[in-house]
């Protein structure tokens, strides 16, 4: 039983800190970049005129 309980610590700390980490930590944000697919388009503009 104690065993268990270390495993399930590990194994929840390990959750933790994974997700901990911000997936996209290298990539530019651009401004207007309202899908986030890295291009400034028409596509940015209807989606903020529909949201708007």
């Amino acid at each position: 039983m104690k065993k268990f309980r270390k495993l399930t610590a590990l194994i929840a700390s390990a959750i933790l800190a994974v997700s901990a980490i911000p997936f996209g930590a290298g990539a530019e944000i651009l401004k207007g970049d309202i899908n986030q697919d890295g291009v400034v388009d028409i596509k940015d503009a209807e989606l903020l005129e529909d949201f708007m």
